[in-house]
């Protein structure tokens, strides 16, 4: 097989084409983050993104969006702010990982979120996570059915929750997608408060993540869409989500509230208007992310399985891994201790997206 690098501004009318093929070629890979548009947006934000054609026969096969710095470090395009990752096409594929990485010039490529089921990458699995989703095809009751009938309380507990809410701020409404920037902007400002709260580092105080998250707000394609939305309670913002969407699925991604409404759990009765509305907006599936949430347990219908682990010669793997894993244990070590600092009215009922290290992986 053979493997042509490009850069993103050389990806053609028939490359991009082939790309969309491609995609239909499993369903996982639906997710907007596989879009082109998605590529595009990370490669206006940083300049290290390639594009890998990999050819047979003379035709486009497979595509891998990648970043490679200056050391020969590879990471799939997006890093960790991409929650779904891996080769746009088949399952199997004639070429095995190591050697992939090779014809991309990577030296080391470090992975969070890769699908699971793709062969070239699975010697190199080091753990498996579900990354959890609700099911939103059959509209709102029969999903809302479906988690009741597991003797769970907690959509019940949400919508009491949302009566106390409007008794106490006022009426409660909700805009499912808005491009106002002020909000936009708030998000984001309760997002890094988050961040630092819980003792882990502020993914926003890296220019290229603030302006991949911008780029993505702007846009506007079929097969990657900026949407942000909003939750009000008389006249305050309550909480507010942004993610992206493909023409069926949303990916949950920087939900964020305002601490005067913690106790309402506002980011969870935001997500339960998202689910109310997702079918009529032609929504089939919102993926969470991985993690282990407590709400993602319990309003979850599914998950899809992802990869975690490294592609590198053994003596380059050991080492990385030994520095990785020290990273994130004293990054857990951080968080756990600030967690257990805070006082217990000063602590949100839930913090709305996991926040786990793989984020601070991005760069």
């Amino acid at each position: 097989m053979k493997v042509d690098i490009i850069g993103v501004n050389e990806v053609t009318g028939d490359v991009r084409a082939a790309w969309r093929r491609l995609q239909l070629v499993d369903e996982q890979l639906g997710n907007p983050c596989f879009a082109p548009v998605f590529t595009e947006a990370v490669a206006r934000s940083r300049s290290d993104v390639r594009v890998a054609l990999l050819q047979s026969e003379g035709r486009i096969a497979g595509i891998l969006p990648f970043q490679r710095n200056l050391l020969g470090i590879g990471k799939p395009v997006g890093g960790g702010m991409s929650d779904f990752n891996g080769i746009i096409g088949p399952v199997r594929m004639d070429m095995g990982g190591l050697s992939l990485c090779k014809a991309c010039g990577i030296g080391y490529l470090d992975f969070y979120h890769m699908l699971s089921n793709q062969e070239s990458f699975r010697p190199f699995h080091r753990r498996l996570v579900p990354a959890p989703h609700l099911d939103t095809a059959q509209g709102f009751e029969l999903y809302k059915a479906r988690i009741q009938q597991g003797g769970s309380r907690c959509i019940a507990n949400i919508e009491a929750a949302e009566r106390r809410l409007s008794r106490k701020a006022g009426p409660v409404r909700v805009e499912h997608d808005t491009h106002d920037e002020q909000v936009f902007n708030t998000l984001l400002k309760w997002k890094s408060e988050q961040f630092r709260r819980t003792g882990v580092g502020d993914i926003f105080t890296k220019r290229w993540v603030c302006d991949m998250v911008r780029e993505l707000f702007r846009l506007n394609d079929p097969d990657c869409t900026g949407v942000l939305s909003g939750l009000w309670a008389g006249d305050r913002l309550v909480a507010a989500h942004f993610g992206i969407r493909s023409s069926a699925v949303l990916n949950y991604w920087l939900p964020a509230y305002s601490q005067d409404f913690a106790s309402y759990s506002p980011g969870l009765i935001l997500l339960l208007h998202l689910v109310s509305n997702a079918a009529q907006s032609g929504i089939r599936k919102i993926e969470l992310g991985k993690g282990e949430a407590w709400y993602k347990t319990r309003l979850a219908t599914g998950s899809t399985i992802l990869a975690e682990g490294e592609v590198a010669p053994v003596s380059m793997a050991s080492f990385a891994r030994r520095s990785i894993d020290f990273t994130k244990r004293l990054m857990r070590y951080t968080l756990k201790r600030n967690l257990t600092t805070e006082s217990p009215s000063a602590t949100p009922i839930m913090e709305s997206r996991e926040i786990t290290s793989d984020m601070e992986s991005g760069s």
